[in-house]
């Protein structure tokens, strides 16, 4: 049975990622951010309510759990510009530098890489590098190509700079989850993402969320359900699995689904070299993880 959550959640999280980006052509980004984070407020409500805990935090909460919500504030609007920026093919696969950012930070304040970890990270690189497509019939030798490629690719950019942040967060959460449990630090971030989002909403003068949402497309009200369903069966995977584990395979779902929906949705030319940039970041993460 929890090879079966395994699954759900990698697939939940892989659809919530597509339905973002299919919503995206209609919605603002602060109508997506809300709907998911109305799904998450919910699931953390049930299991807050569930486990009979109290709303208790220690004073060292305040300074980790704050730079927890802040980052969790900017992370998904970056995100969202990065999936609206590029092609989907090309810049969701940049997702898998999270596990390289979390490694490298973990480095820095004391925790030791492996050799294998290491050649991870390099395999990642290489693979990113390789992901975006560059000019034909350059001068300029392979590696500057690679460069420049990437650096055209704007989506790209804003999916490794949302890397960045959610692999510091890994090790900020780590650290706020010593002074409270999950899920009053859950409820907390979703439910500060909710009202700061609804109050930009406002103060933007966008549409009225009523008027949005129903003009949304019917898959944009999967949105909050994917959430909850994405949040819900990650716990009860995490609870038989290592963490580790299941970051390889959901990654791993995450960068494969990218290249399969970015052809079959958006009609997103795959070449041959983004499979191959693709299998080896995949590799790279599994190496980083297990």
């Amino acid at each position: 049975m929890v090879y079966l959550y395994l699954l759900i959640a990698s697939l939940s999280w892989a659809s919530l990622d597509l339905v973002r980006k299919v919503s995206l052509a209609k919605a603002s980004y602060s109508g997506i951010i809300i709907l998911m984070a109305i799904g998450q407020v919910l699931t953390f409500l049930v299991w807050f309510f569930v486990s009979s805990l109290s709303f208790a935090v220690s004073p060292d909460y305040f300074l980790w759990g704050g730079l927890s919500i802040l980052m969790n504030l900017i992370v998904p609007l970056i995100f969202l510009k990065g999936l609206k920026s590029g092609y989907y093919s090309q810049t969701l696969p940049f997702i898998a530098f999270v596990p390289v950012v979390t490694l490298l930070i973990a480095k820095m304040i004391g925790e030791q890489a492996t050799l294998l970890q290491s050649a991870g990270v390099l395999f990642v690189f290489i693979g990113g590098l390789c992901l975006s497509h560059g000019k034909r019939g350059s001068s300029r030798n392979f590696f500057m190509r690679r460069v420049e490629a990437l650096t055209m690719n704007r989506g790209a950019l804003y999916m490794l700079c949302a890397a960045i942040i959610w692999g510091a967060l890994v090790v900020v959460d780590k650290i706020v989850l010593q002074s409270t449990a999950a899920q009053v630090h859950g409820l907390c971030i979703s439910t500060s993402i909710c009202v700061c989002y609804v109050l930009i909403h406002w103060w933007r003068n966008e549409a009225p969320l009523l008027v949005e949402f129903r003009e949304l497309p019917i898959s944009a009200y999967t949105i909050p359900f994917l959430a909850g369903a994405a949040l819900t069966f990650t716990f009860l995977t995490i609870q038989s699995f290592e963490v580790a584990f299941f970051e390889a395979i959901n990654r791993t779902t995450t960068v494969i689904m990218s290249i399969v929906a970015g052809a079959l949705f958006f009609k997103e030319e795959v070449r041959l070299q983004q499979v191959l940039s693709v299998m080896i970041m995949c590799v790279g993460v599994a190496v980083i993880l297990i």
